[in-house]
């Protein structure tokens, strides 16, 4: 077994020339050597396999010796471990794999009966080893490819779709070298950009039809007996695992819920690196921090006009519908949102996002937990922790619950929206596995808390935009303002058994 990372960067059009770079000229490395890779990927007829993040594949370099591999996605993006066959073979299985200390969840006898090709990527590689003063090794590589999927004989040549991207790979040594090339080489090679899905993942859509990757990745939540330490080291992966996810489908306008997802992990990163802190691990620099508060806003205008769009316009025009101006007002809201849109699309494009991706992969790989914090803080228990942690963020919300009192004064009602979500992210980590009932209904209400002040929030701020976009159609302004006043007082009173409820619950790790 290999655990490993593969980091691939998307070429521009144009493609790459690394002949005359400097990046290289500055590291050792070798003369460029070609090759052509055939592979053939595996799996049952309910992609069996995928589902359980694994792509088994036929591979054969020039010709020679077909050999087989095994990759199982880490939940940490870019990352995997990788099994190879010693020698030949003709047909797939995993036999190799076990041997060699593959440890499945499940028997594979099953899968292994009913496998048959799914698709087939082929592969002319020009590639280069480049080595680093501290030793590391990788392996730096020209792709240009095709993948092919659905053929059959006498059917035509099914879907293909080509890709040309650099592929970086470590051979020996320290996982950082590899973001640390990466990173000098988006700075000095214009358009290129990372790509989070991986050759298989990338052919299994092929086969399926779908056109973005996203959703909610797997997550590998604390063990049991974990450290506080180690839960910080959790939500931070967890989390950028969730952003790594869904920034393909954020950059697509495929679904608007990538947008969401996208810049709620960047929260839930903010407060897992604030925990991290707290257990004497280091923390994200400044400049990074800078970087993520920039990213933030860029999301933040894409998702309030998503929210506007598709959430509260529809409901408010149909309140409003006959009144002059509506149509206006509905194209008008549809110009801003492709507009921010469009900049979220530039800003994920661009070199800063891809260096802000690359220090934060850098700065999470494994080699982040031979950091180790201060010896009493290490110690100190995953309870004990949360306890240290959490019970000042529950003091926050209790002091801003008060303050709020019987009002519905919008910057109290924010003020506790904020500490509410840094509680619920914090408390989370903490209870990830923990199927207690208190702890479920803590979170639940916890959760309807922040729900709702959530509502009222994309409330407000869709007022707020509605309005720029209603401008003078002053009969469309007033239908608009009484529907978005009779949408508060109904928040409002959900608000206040949110409250309450959660007033009521006693915090699990007391």
């Amino acid at each position: 077994m290999t655990p490993g990372i593969a980091i691939r960067l998307a070429c521009p059009a144009r493609g790459v020339r690394l002949d005359r770079s400097a990046v290289l000229a500055r590291h050792r490395a070798s003369a460029p050597q070609t090759a052509t890779v055939v592979a053939q990927y595996w799996d049952t007829a309910s992609m069996a396999l995928q589902r359980r993040a694994m792509a088994l594949a036929l591979l054969a370099r020039d010709g020679g010796p077909v050999v087989q591999t095994l990759e199982i996605e880490s939940s940490f993006p870019l990352t995997a471990q990788s099994f190879t066959s010693p020698g030949g073979a003709s047909a797939p299985g995993f036999a190799f794999a076990l041997a060699q200390g593959f440890e499945p969840d499940e028997s594979l006898s099953e899968q292994e009966r009913d496998l048959r090709p799914m698709f087939t990527i082929r592969i002319e590689r020009t590639w280069r080893t480049v080595a680093f003063r501290d030793g590391t090794r990788v392996a730096l590589a020209i792709d240009r490819g095709t993948m092919q999927a659905g053929a059959q004989p006498g059917r035509g040549r099914g879907t293909r779709r080509r890709f040309r991207e650099i592929a970086i790979v470590l051979l020996e040594g320290d996982a950082r070298r590899v973001c640390d090339l990466a990173r000098e080489l988006v700075g000095e090679q214009p358009g290129l950009r990372l790509e989070f899905a991986s050759l298989a993942q990338r052919g299994y859509r092929l086969v399926t039809g779908s056109t973005a990757a996203g959703g909610r990745p797997r997550r590998t939540p604390p063990q049991r007996r974990a450290s506080g330490a180690q839960v910080a080291i959790a939500g931070l992966r967890d989390a950028l695992s969730q952003f790594a996810a869904n920034a393909a489908g954020a950059a697509s306008d495929a679904d608007p819920e990538y947008v969401h997802r996208m810049r709620a992990a960047l929260r839930r990163l903010r407060v897992a690196d604030r925990l991290a802190g707290a257990a004497g691990l280091p923390v994200f620099p400044r400049r990074l921090v800078g970087d993520i508060r920039w990213l933030s806003g860029v999301l933040a205008a894409a998702r309030d006009w998503d929210v506007v769009q598709t959430q509260t316009w529809p409901a408010i025009r149909n309140d409003a519908r006959g009144m002059r101006g509506i149509d206006v007002v509905s194209a008008r809201i549809a110009v801003e949102r492709a507009r921010r849109h469009r900049d979220l699309r530039v800003a994920l494009r661009s070199a800063r996002f891809q260096r802000l991706m690359l220090e934060l992969l850098r700065t999470l790989l494994p080699s982040f937990e031979s950091h180790a914090p201060a010896r009493s803080v290490r110690r100190r228990d995953a309870k004990s922790f949360a306890r240290r942690v959490l019970a000042p963020l529950l003091a926050d919300v209790a002091k801003a619950d008060r303050r709020l009192g019987e009002h519905a004064l919008p910057e109290r009602q924010h003020a506790l929206r904020i500490v509410a979500r840094k509680l619920r992210y914090g408390a989370e980590l903490f209870a990830d596995g923990d199927a207690r009932r208190p702890v479920s209904r803590y979170l639940r209400r916890l959760a309807d808390l922040q729900s709702v002040l959530g509502d009222l929030n994309d409330l407000r701020v869709s007022g707020r935009l509605i309005a720029r976009a209603a401008g003078a159609h002053l009969p469309a302004a007033h239908a608009i303002a009484r529907s978005l006043v009779a949408r508060r007082l109904a928040l409002a009173r959900r608000l206040q058994r949110a409250r309450k409820r959660f007033r009521n619950t006693v915090a699990f790790w007391d």
